[in-house]
């Protein structure tokens, strides 16, 4: 096997794959795909953030991306791929405050399904808590989304003053969000610290995403020169 197989698909490749030796100093310049983690975490920053941002070298093939870029969509952000660079996004945030249109199936609230994309579910379940009043977000999924756990999320969501309920099995999407009056828009030109902000979380028993999970709704209320107020993560 030369080097030039190891291009082949997977299907075509040996088991065991042998990997040739290097036998000389070689000079190459590589450019690895981008992040799913990280795309969907700039994605939802730059949806929640006022005006335009850009996104490059985002994983825009992934299904997670495409799931998160579906669901921002839904809850009033617009996002444009360039035109001739697909891994470039177009952001246009929301402001700190969700646009929420009413879902056609259920008449009311805003449906979002994630399929099994954890990131796009454990982030959005967090800043659902972002909604205007009188909106509500519910996070759903596939079949295999309905058995993966959130239960410490939701503990985490309520310790905050989240109200959450599973519709399903108990600790699984789906989950209705209401907003959470505590973080609409308001004229304060300091930070503000919710109740329950201060609760300790146990890195080790917690999952991974669950560690960080109430980072996206610590508000902090920054005044424009208007007096107007946008929460941000």
């Amino acid at each position: 096997m030369c080097a030039a197989d190891l291009i082949l698909p997977l299907h075509q490749l040996p088991d065991p794959l042998p990997i040739p030796m290097i036998e000389r100093p070689f000079d190459a310049v590589l450019t690895p795909p981008g992040s799913k983690s990280l795309t969907n975490r700039a994605l939802l920053l730059a949806a929640l953030a006022r005006g335009t941002s850009t996104l490059r070298n985002a994983l825009t093939e992934a299904d997670d991306a495409r799931v998160m870029v579906r669901a921002l969509g839904q809850l009033g952000a617009h996002i444009e791929p360039h035109p001739s660079q697909p891994t470039t996004l177009s952001i246009r945030g929301v402001g700190g405050k969700w646009k929420l249109k009413a879902d056609r199936e259920s008449g009311s609230g805003t449906l979002l399904n994630l399929h099994n994309a954890g990131t796009a579910t454990r982030f959005l379940a967090a800043a659902a808590l972002l909604a205007p009043r009188g909106g509500s977000i519910t996070i759903d999924g596939d079949d295999r989304m309905r058995q993966r756990p959130i239960g410490e999320l939701v503990d985490a969501l309520t310790a905050v003053g989240g109200r959450v309920e599973f519709l399903g099995a108990l600790g699984c999407p789906p989950i209705p969000i209401p907003p959470n009056h505590r973080y609409c828009c308001r004229s304060h030109r300091h930070q503000t610290r919710p109740r329950g902000a201060g609760r300790r979380s146990n890195a080790r028993q917690s999952p991974k995403y669950d560690r960080v999970r109430c980072h996206l709704i610590q508000p902090v209320h920054l005044g424009d020169d208007d007096g107007r107020a946008f929460p941000v993560g």
